[in-house]
């Protein structure tokens, strides 16, 4: 599988590993697993923190993709912070998708950066991350 999700923080922050040829099918699975676990927390808002690192390609029908990523919308989203990715057609992918559905989204070159940011925004990580 190209896609595997753990929780970094529990039930504040989920990983998100995306690695070689990610599907539109994936994308879905993967909604419905994120929406499946932050339905179980109690906290306002579960952010998401996705390494790109081994990314090659996501679906590059951009209304196909949006139909596929509409449980992005989920009200218990909080910040999408993703990194690794240097690849062009994917940032300019990513940029539109979050555009929109106007996401809390930003991007970053290593993890650390990423949560070093959610901790600037949220002190509460800043023991943790």
């Amino acid at each position: 599988m190209a896609i595997q999700v753990n929780w970094l923080l529990e039930k504040q922050i989920i990983q998100v590993e995306l690695s070689g040829d990610v599907q539109l099918a994936e994308l879905q699975q993967l909604g419905n697993h994120l929406m499946a676990m932050v339905e179980r927390t109690t906290v306002p808002l579960v952010h998401i923190v996705c390494d790109e690192t081994k990314l090659v390609s996501l679906p590059s029908n951009v209304l196909q993709l949006s139909a596929a990523l509409q449980w992005l919308q989920h009200p218990k989203f909080g910040w999408f912070l993703f990194y690794g990715s240097e690849d062009r057609m994917i940032g300019f992918l990513m940029q539109t998708i979050t555009s929109m559905f106007k996401l809390r989204y930003r991007h970053f070159e290593v993890q650390d950066d990423a949560l070093d940011f959610l901790a600037s925004i949220d002190t509460s990580f800043r023991a943790v991350v």
